[in-house]
């Protein structure tokens, strides 16, 4: 905040103007890089006059309790279930550690997001990876294989993503609900991850 207070709205325009958008991996090669979730740059120009105008939103926690209400509503099920965290980085390590941190092995469709493995990891849980099926230049969810390792009782847990990251494929709601149905006869928990669903 102290930059907002000591400097004026001239500083910041001609620091926009000036200063270079940031980058992680190199030069720029024209992708939006999904993964971060963050910006890459600076404000807009545009953005700054309302910034300058509602400092205090920079300085004060926002209330979720009104966020809650919507996403409830928009998934249709109980707000006591709504549960806001900082990104798929952080909600991903704590749904390990409640789910699977006495588990010996969890199935993990492959490749994945790498933080379900490094969650994994770290909670000393081994992983049954099962690969994608590749089928004419497209990848197919491994249902077959997936459904064997869960009958198998030697894995305690399924993660999934829908749709893949990184593959982009989807999983359609007739193989969800044969996932659903086989980890509920199993009594394992599953992970549905779909943070690019919509």
């Amino acid at each position: 905040m102290g930059i907002f207070k000591q400097q004026n709205n001239s500083f910041i325009q001609a620091f926009i103007k000036k200063a270079p958008d940031s980058r992680f991996f190199g030069p720029d090669t024209g992708l939006i890089r999904l993964n971060h979730n963050e910006m890459t740059g600076l404000l807009p120009p545009s953005f700054v006059p309302s910034l300058l105008k509602n400092k205090n939103i920079l300085s004060t926690y926002p209330s979720y309790d009104e966020l809650h209400k919507i996403i409830s509503a928009y998934i249709g099920i109980p707000e006591g279930y709504v549960q806001t965290v900082n990104g798929s980085d952080d909600a991903i390590p704590k749904l390990i550690r409640i789910l699977f941190n006495n588990a010996k092995s969890v199935i993990l469709p492959v490749p994945v997001f790498p933080t379900y493995e490094r969650a994994l990891k770290i909670e000393g849980v081994s992983i049954t990876e099962i690969p994608y099926i590749e089928e004419s230049n497209e990848f197919t969810f491994p249902l077959d294989a997936v459904k064997k390792a869960i009958r198998s009782k030697t894995n305690q847990g399924l993660v999934i993503c829908n749709p893949s990251n990184p593959l982009g494929s989807g999983i359609d709601k007739k193989t969800l609900a044969s996932l659903i149905s086989e980890t509920k006869n199993a009594r394992i928990p599953l992970i549905v991850d779909e943070a690019y669903f919509e």
